[in-house]
């Protein structure tokens, strides 16, 4: 911009309501349906971040609901220290719905070994 003196510029980001994600302070918190089956077996889950990038997690097998997973320096920027805040993902179980009979009588028989 022509003469404007130098100086710092400060940019306000706003998430707007009904964003997959809530500010705390530099961190952003979402929470990720993943059916009871990927938990079971493990799964990788692609999230798109709020500056249109791409991340995977891995979810390893064994993953209990509601475990929390963290991915460092992807969040909002803190003005005075320069460091980027984290996005924590907070991983709810769902149930399949399409299952038949057979796949019941497998889940069953899983269940009775544990």
């Amino acid at each position: 911009i022509q003469q404007v003196p130098p100086g710092d510029l400060y940019v306000m980001i706003q998430i707007q309501n009904g964003s997959e994600f809530e500010v705390h302070g530099v961190d952003l918190h979402t929470v990720r349906k993943i059916n009871t089956l990927d938990l079971i077996t493990g799964t990788k889950l692609d999230i798109t971040i709020p500056d249109g990038k791409v991340v995977s997690l891995n979810i390893p097998k064994g993953t209990q609901p509601n475990t929390v997973f963290n991915v460092t320096g992807k969040g909002l920027p803190n003005r005075r220290t320069g460091h980027q805040g984290n996005i924590h993902v907070r991983i709810i179980g769902t149930v399949p719905k399409n299952l038949d009979s057979d796949d019941i009588s497998l889940i069953e028989q899983i269940r009775r070994k544990n």
